[in-house]
C-alpha cells in the first residue's frame, strides 16, 4: 500500500523547525486531522491510496502542513513544511493503526493513531471482476512531544543585531537606518528593513527584492513576511504597501488623508490581509483583516508606535511610546507601563507566548506574558538607539 497526503495537525503553540536553541520548554500536545485519499482495491487488498489533504491553519504565527507516505501499511513518514521529519513504525500487535513516531530538530515523539472513517465506492470506474475504486477518509489522532524555543532579537538603527535565549545571531545588516526587523516562519532566518526601503536576509531569510525609490518624505516603516517566508510586504509611512515575492497588495492607505503617518503594521494569520496602524491610533484593515476598534478618537498621551496581533487574528493590541496598551477585539489587556517612568520610550513590540514583549530604545524588554525573559540592552552603553524586536516563543 502507498499513501500519501498532506495532513493538518493542530496543536497549542507554533513547533518551530531547525535547531532549537538552549533556551526552550517541554510539552505534550494533542494532534487532531484528517486525511483524504482515493484508493483502489482487488479481492479486499487495498493496492493503493493516492491524495491530498489541504486547509488553512495556525499553530502560534506559523502554518503547519504535514505530508505524509505510507509505504506497506507498516511505516509513515510525516515531512513538516519547513523541512523538519518524523519517521515512525506502526505498534507491534496493535488492532488499530498505531504509529510510533521518531523526530528531527524540535519534535522529539510522536504518537499517531489513523482510524478509516468512511469508504466511497465508485463502481462506475470498476471495471475488473472484484475490483473497487474511491474515496476514503481517515480521522488522525495522537501526541506530539516537542521543545519550543523562546527568545528574542532586536535591531538598532545602524543594523547590529543582539539575540537573546533561544535564537541565534545570524548577521548585521550594513545600514545606518535600519526600521525594522522581521522574523522568518521557521524563525530560522530574519530580514532587517531600513528606511529607504533596502531588505537584507540572514539565515533561511530569501531576498525578493527592495522599495522602488522612495519619494521625499516618504520612508519604509516596517515589514511583515507571507506565511510561507517566500515574500514579503514593505509599509511605508504614507500607507503604502509595497510586495515582493509570493506576496500579494490587497489594499493599502497611501490614498487616504492620514491624519498621521503609519508606524506599524501586522499580517492575518491566513496571509490573506494586513492592518496598518497610524501614530494616532488609526486602523486600516484590507483582506481577511477585520476592524476591531481602534484608539483614533481618543486623546492619546503619547503616540502609537507598534500593533501586534493576537495568534488567532481576531484582535490586536496597539501599543504606545509610553508604554501604554489598548486591546481590541480577543486582545486581552496584559499590563501596561503607562504608569511608569522609562528611561527612553518604547519603539516596538512583538507578540510574545500569548501575550505581548515591548522593548524600548535603550534595549530595555518589557513583557507582558508568561514566558521567561533573558535580559536586555538597558544599562549597557550602546551607540545607536533600537528600533525593534522579533520574538520565538
Amino acid at each position: 500500500m502507498r499513501r500519501t497526503c498532506a495532513l493538518l495537525l493542530t496543536t497549542a503553540f507554533l513547533l518551530p523547525g531547525g535547531r532549537a536553541g538552549a533556551a526552550a520548554t517541554s510539552g505534550t500536545q494533542a494532534l487532531r486531522g484528517r486525511m483524504v485519499g482515493e484508493y483502489a482495491a482487488a479481492e479486499g487488498q487495498l493496492l493503493e491510496s493516492d491524495g491530498t489533504y489541504s486547509t488553512t491553519g495556525q499553530l502560534g504565527s506559523g502554518r503547519y502542513e504535514i505530508d505524509a507516505l505510507g509505504n506497506g501499511g507498516d511505516a509513515l513518514h510525516l515531512v513538516r513544511s519547513d523541512g523538519m521529519r518524523l519517521d515512525g513504525a506502526r505498534a507491534c500487535c496493535s488492532p488499530d493503526q498505531v504509529f510510533v513516531m521518531h523526530g528531527t530538530g524540535d519534535v522529539e515523539i510522536a504518537r499517531l493513531t489513523i482510524t478509516e472513517v468512511r469508504r466511497i465506492i465508485d463502481y462506475k470506474l470498476s471495471s475488473l471482476p472484484h475490483h473497487e475504486t474511491g474515496t476514503e477518509v481517515f480521522a488522525l489522532n495522537g501526541t506530539i512531544t516537542a521543545r519550543r524555543r523562546i527568545g528574542y532579537w532586536m535591531v538598532d538603527t545602524r543594523g547590529r543585531v543582539s539575540a537573546f535565549g533561544g535564537v541565534d545571531h545570524l548577521g548585521d545588516a550594513p545600514t545606518s537606518s535600519a526600521v525594522h526587523l522581521e522574523a522568518t516562519p521557521s524563525r530560522n532566518g530574519y530580514w532587517i528593513v531600513d528606511a529607504r526601503g533596502h531588505v537584507f536576509s540572514f539565515g533561511d531569510a530569501r531576498w525578493h527584492g527592495n522599495a522602488d525609490a522612495l519619494p521625499v518624505g516618504e520612508r519604509a516603516v516596517t515589514l511583515l513576511s507571507t506565511v510561507s517566508g517566500n515574500g514579503y510586504w514593505i509599509v511605508t509611512n504614507r500607507g503604502r504597501v509595497i510586495a515582493r515575492g509570493d506576496a500579494r497588495n490587497v489594499g493599502d492607505a497611501h490614498a487616504v488623508a492620514l491624519q498621521r503617518p503609519i508606524v506599524g503594521a501586522a499580517v492575518t494569520p491566513s496571509g490573506q490581509g494586513y492592518w496598518l496602524v497610524a501614530s494616532d491610533g488609526g486602523v486600516f484593515g484590507y483582506g481577511d483583516a477585520k476592524f476591531s476598534g481602534s484608539t483614533g478618537a481618543i486623546k492619546l498621551n503619547r503616540p502609537i508606535v507598534a500593533m501586534v496581533a493576537t495568534a488567532d487574528g481576531h484582535g490586536y493590541w496597539l501599543l504606545a511610546s509610553d508604554g501604554g496598551a489598548f486591546g481590541f477585539g480577543d486582545a486581552r489587556f496584559r499590563g501596561s507601563l503607562a504608569a511608569k517612568h522609562l528611561v527612553r520610550p518604547i519603539v516596538g513590540a512583538v507578540r510574545y507566548g500569548d501575550g505581548y514583549l515591548m522593548v524600548g530604545a535603550d534595549g530595555g524588554v518589557f513583557s507582558f506574558a508568561p514566558d521567561p525573559t533573558f535580559g536586555g540592552l538597558a544599562g549597557f552603553p550602546i551607540s545607536a538607539p533600537v528600533t525593534s524586536a522579533a520574538a520565538v516563543g
